[in-house]
């Protein structure tokens, strides 16, 4: 029979490792997602080298910026499953060019990706305004979404703009192009570049 200062000192030691051992549990419940992906930039930049770029990541609370209500698309984004995400986005001018903004997103599974792909199609005004649905580019995709902004008679700084969302998967593929000369052509060569879907 243990002394009363050994059993107290028991009682803390047993107290230590349940503490340590439910911290443990309540961490690894939380961490049971999958890592973050590891991605290359969605788009080189070497194709557009007149334009100056930049990369970031795109967790949760990032992306969900793109929405007028981005709690909204932030809830809808862990329903999916979000894993995260890359961009890289193309500024300058050019006879061609002025904005360009590629993407690559990854998810839980084709089904969560599908979700995201349902709110672009459903939420074009969040992020680039009155558009028109097209007639999309495959490419090798299992889901294609297309889309041109509608021209505004009134508003002499608006630049033809085309974007639209790749499905292979688990993963969506992003892309916006805008210029002085940008049409379904010169989007579609861009857009034929895209990793993963080249």
């Amino acid at each position: 029979m243990l002394a009363p200062r050994l059993r107290r000192r028991f009682a803390v030691a047993v107290a230590a490792i349940v503490a340590v051992v439910g911290v443990a549990a309540i961490a690894a419940g939380c961490g049971g997602s999958e890592p973050a992906p590891d991605l290359s930039p969605p788009l080189a930049s070497a194709l557009l080298p007149e334009l100056a770029s930049r990369d970031r990541s795109l967790p949760t609370r990032e992306l969900a910026q793109d929405a007028l209500e981005p709690s909204d698309l932030a809830a809808l984004l862990d329903d999916a499953g979000y894993r995260g995400g890359t961009e890289r986005e193309f500024s300058g001018h050019t006879d061609t060019f002025d904005h360009v903004v590629a993407r690559t997103l990854v998810f839980g599974d084709a089904e969560g990706a599908d979700e995201y792909a349902d709110w672009i199609a459903d939420h074009t005004r969040d992020f680039a305004g009155p558009s028109r649905s097209l007639t999309p580019m495959v490419l090798g995709a299992e889901r294609s979404l297309l889309f041109e902004l509608e021209p505004c008679p009134t508003c002499k700084k608006q630049l033809p703009t085309w974007f639209g969302a790749w499905r292979r998967g688990s993963t969506v593929s992003y892309l916006l192009v805008a210029g002085r000369n940008v049409d379904r052509r010169t989007f579609g060569n861009l857009a034929g570049q895209l990793a993963p879907l080249t």
